[in-house]
């Protein structure tokens, strides 16, 4: 860590000394009111996310190494000062001007009414789980005009008395960031739509408290969505009462150190004005009472007094943009007297959502922020999330991306408030499961139901320096009273390998359900660290039938054999009383289990596997109820077949130096020539070098695609010799290219940014997976029997075992249509027959024995090489359309 916090270091100076005039002769030139779109470059990608800690980010171009960043001149002659390299760009402003930005643009995001609509449902439709209440004024309403009143969606289950630990959530405070209320919203709904069908979202509601202040600063969010540009409130007392500058900004405006170390501008009309005084605003009043009101202090009056470990309550400011995570202080470059319990929180939470973790205080400091102020003023552990890319983020990048990332992490941050400061350091406790009875109806009392779970210490984000983990060393699972509970039970759970000895484990437990009432149960598991730190809860529900059982014995003698590429026979010896039996497979040794069948007689078959795959098997007797599982069983499916589906992996040894401390490093091309689309893709890369920390690989694909497999992690360790592929993947998941084309020039590069350390990339391969595919779009001759065919040309030789065709037409009548696929030897079988009557389009995946006119089985111990033809007829006039793509997957033997 101290050498990274030297080479940026240097960096900066390195670029003070470059550009020793930039600053004055730049800053002349411009009036000192207003803002403006600048560039920001930077050749550190630690660098960058200091700016973007300072100013949240327009836009974030980390692949092009520049930050897009809308400035007040003060903060233009900050960046100068700090020895950036600076560009005005006049163009984006323009960009910005014309962009028509009005929630019309992103139907995803709700406007303000929308938004305190969809609240007021909630509650409607939920009363004893939500409340919706004034909270204060916006500053339009606090005047006197229509304006907007500040209301909190309150979310806990009134029914559940007593103290609860509460989680604050605030969205909005700037206007132009779209993603953050938007993303609160959608986190209540995913609580309320889970209560009673997800185990975890109940026992969050039933035992704790979840505030989200929606819409923080709704004056300005108007501005925003008629198409503004707007940070601040509209406060008419500052800039003048039309200036589209006016206002302040909320996150410079609240009371702790408000104005204290230059973090904050005193011009009226810049985007960073705190205000005439610590908290002026209504708004920020409005949040301030909040927080003091259910938030009770529990910090010291001076600057290095530390809240103690057991404090309670989560504050989180969600914000946009430049993917980053940062906690206290951002006033200075101290670090927090909590500082070591926040880090291990934000590197936890960060982990979920992989934004760049840090201390707030970013490249120079920010004063008067919600973050310093809850903590500062309060102990409350804080955070801010500067959630992806740009402040107007598109709908595709936040449904897809951020929306799946973030909830997780801000379900963590709700499980961890009670003990934001201890439990974060325990291992989670993921991937739990049941044996049986999961689902209502259940199963009856007196059946033995087998619990598992995955309890892992190392799910931190390690960006920016590196966590502790310890070996997991216990896990317990409660039932009904939770472990903070009166008179909590624990029952130990046991590792499924037989031994606790690492940073992940698979535990197991056999729960007798004897004497059980009817209903459902929740399970709480939990594990425990070589340090001594319990981690945060996982549930799962267990039902119980009405009436009771006594189950038979487990089954012995259980055996598992591969049959081939993907089927395993499962067989065991009977069990007296048995009447059935379950049988349950796992991709895991121990477990978790999901059942794949049951068998009346003592074998199983289990098929639709996947290749060269080791699998494992329990089975369970039911006779009544289900008894506890069987010893397990394994089984390694048959070696991966190679045909027409797959493109056989091609490799380079180019034993080139890595430069040293260089930003070009080096580039080695492998050209492929089969085409062929791509659902997977893995990198294997061997290079010898004595620092890891200093290395950056990239694998660009032909059409310049690139995927970041190693981004300056593992520190001091010596070499790289790694597959990459989808789950081992550092920065970027490798399916950014599924689905493009394998043909052309693939490119590894490798850059040694940090001095000192020197290498080679000795040798790199690249294995794509994919189908041959054709485009068409070529019309079919109507009333024809000529027709039209289509070739796909496959290389890869081998024996056909199966196959699957997938086929795309446009045609207003498919009783007209007759498909036919051409094996090279003139093979053929009909895939469409004149069946659908009036259907329009055909748009159909064709594999074996599902082929409605004659079996694709014909085809197998076919070659696989030479030229497979679609033949596509309309054989009736009046209805006319198109082929339009076609995709052929063969396997071989």
């Amino acid at each position: 860590m101290l050498r990274s916090i030297r080479r940026v270091l240097c960096l900066l100076a390195v670029l003070a000394c470059w550009f020793p005039g930039f600053a004055g002769a730049q800053s002349a030139d411009v009036e000192k009111t207003g803002h403006l779109f600048v560039r920001v470059y930077f050749k550190d990608l630690r660098l960058a996310h200091q700016i973007a800690a300072s100013i949240e980010p327009t836009e974030s171009n980390y692949k092009l190494g520049y930050l897009l960043l809308e400035v007040s001149y003060d903060q233009y002659d900050r960046l100068l000062a700090s020895g950036l390299e600076v560009e005005i760009d006049p163009e984006a402003a323009d960009r910005y001007a014309r962009l028509n930005r009005s929630i019309p643009a992103y139907s995803c995001y709700r406007t303000v009414e929308e938004t305190f609509t969809a609240a007021q449902a909630l509650v409607t439709a939920n009363p004893t789980l939500a409340t919706f209440s004034d909270v204060g004024d916006s500053w339009e309403k606090s005047i006197g005009r229509t304006g907007y009143d500040l209301k909190v969606l309150k979310l806990t289950n009134s029914a559940v008395t007593g103290s609860k630990p509460k989680l604050l959530i605030n969205s909005g405070l700037h206007a132009r960031e779209y993603t953050p209320v938007e993303l609160a919203m959608r986190f209540a709904e995913s609580l309320i739509s889970g209560y009673g069908t997800d185990a975890d979202a109940t026992w969050l509601l039933d035992h704790h408290e979840i505030h989200l202040l929606l819409q923080s600063n709704p004056d300005g969010r108007k501005k925003a969505e008629a198409g503004a540009s707007w940070r601040k409130n509209v406060n008419e007392n500052y800039c003048g009462a039309t200036s589209s500058n006016r206002g302040a900004d909320l996150n410079r405006n609240f009371a702790f150190m408000w104005g204290c170390c230059n973090g904050s501008s005193t011009n009226a009309c810049n985007e960073d004005y705190r205000g005439p005084s610590a908290a002026s605003e209504p708004e920020t009043q409005a949040l301030q009472a909040y927080m003091a009101a259910i938030f009770p202090d529990q910090r010291g009056p001076n600057l290095t007094d530390a809240a103690p470990a057991t404090t309670s309550g989560v504050y989180i400011d969600l914000h946009s943009s430049g993917r980053l995570l940062l906690w206290p202080w951002g006033m200075t470059t101290s670090v927090a007297p909590n500082g070591t319990a926040l880090q291990t929180l934000g590197r936890k939470l960060a982990y979920f959502n992989s934004h760049s973790p840090g201390q707030s205080v970013g490249l120079y400091a920010t004063d008067g922020a919600t973050d310093d102020h809850c903590y500062g003023t309060l102990g409350i552990a804080s955070f801010t999330f500067e959630l992806g890319t740009a402040f107007f983020e598109s709908c595709t990048y936040f449904t897809n991306t951020l929306l799946p990332a973030n909830l997780p992490a801000l379900k963590y941050a709700a499980k961890v408030a009670r003990t934001p400061y201890q439990t974060p350091a325990g291992p989670e406790t993921v991937t739990v499961s049941l044996s049986a009875g999961s689902t209502a109806p259940g199963v009856a009392a007196g059946t033995n139901v087998t619990l598992t779970a995955s309890v892992n210490d190392s799910r931190f984000n390690n960006t920016n320096g590196t966590e502790p983990s310890q070996n997991i060393t216990a896990a317990e699972v409660y039932v009904d009273t939770p472990p903070w509970g009166t008179a909590p039970a624990p029952i130990a759970m046991t590792a499924s390998d037989g031994a606790f000895s690492s940073t992940s484990e698979n535990v197991t437990v056999s729960l007798s359900t004897a004497g059980w009432s009817a209903g459902r149960h929740i399970l709480f598991v939990r594990g425990r660290d070589a340090a001594n730190n319990w981690g945060a809860v996982s549930a799962i529900f267990l039902y119980i039938s009405g009436g009771s059982c006594t189950p038979p014995a487990a089954p012995t003698g259980v055996t598992a054999t591969a049959a081939s590429t993907s089927q395993v026979n499962v067989s065991w010896t009977a069990s007296a009383g048995a009447t059935s039996y379950n049988v349950l497979r796992s991709t895991t040794s121990g477990g978790p289990y999901t059942q794949v069948g049951t068998s009346a007689t003592t074998s199983f078959s289990d098929t639709g596997l996947t290749c060269n795959t080791a699998y494992f098997y329990v089975v369970q007797a039911v006779g009544g109820c289900a008894s506890g599982t069987s010893a397990q069983a394994t089984a390694t499916t048959g070696t991966c077949p190679v045909g027409g589906n797959q493109v056989l992996t091609s490799s380079a040894a180019p034993a080139v130096a890595i430069p040293d401390n260089n930003t070009t490093g080096v580039t080695h091309t492998i050209n492929v020539a089969a085409s062929q689309t791509i659902t997977s893709v893995s990198v294997n890369v061997g290079l010898t070098h004595t620092y890891q920390g200093d290395l950056e690989l990239a694998l660009i694909g032909p059409d310049n695609t690139t995927v970041l497999l190693h981004n300056r992690t593992g520190g001091t360790t010596d070499n790289i010799n790694t597959t990459y592929n989808i789950t081992t993947r550092s920065n970027q998941a490798l399916t950014a290219f599924n689905g493009k084309n394998t043909a052309g020039a693939w490119k590894l590069r490798v850059k040694d940014l940090a001095t000192g350390d020197t290498g080679t990339l000795n040798s790199w391969k690249v294995t794509f997976n994919g189908y041959a595919t054709a485009t068409v779009n070529t019309a079919i001759p109507d009333n024809n029997t000529t027709g039209i065919t289509s070739t796909i040309n496959v290389a890869a030789t081998g024996t056909l075992v199966s196959l699957r065709v997938r086929v795309a037409i446009t045609h207003t009548y498919q009783g007209d249509l007759e498909v036919s696929l051409i094996a090279p030897d003139n093979t053929t079988v009909l895939l469409h027959n004149r069946t659908g009557g009036t259907t329009d389009n055909i748009n159909t995946v064709y594999a074996d024995l599902t082929a409605p006119a004659q079996a694709l089985t014909a085809f197998n111990g076919k070659a696989t090489n030479g030229a497979w033809k679609l033949k596509v007829r309309d054989l009736a006039s009046g209805d006319t359309g198109t082929l339009t793509s076609w995709e052929l997957d063969l396997r071989t033997n």
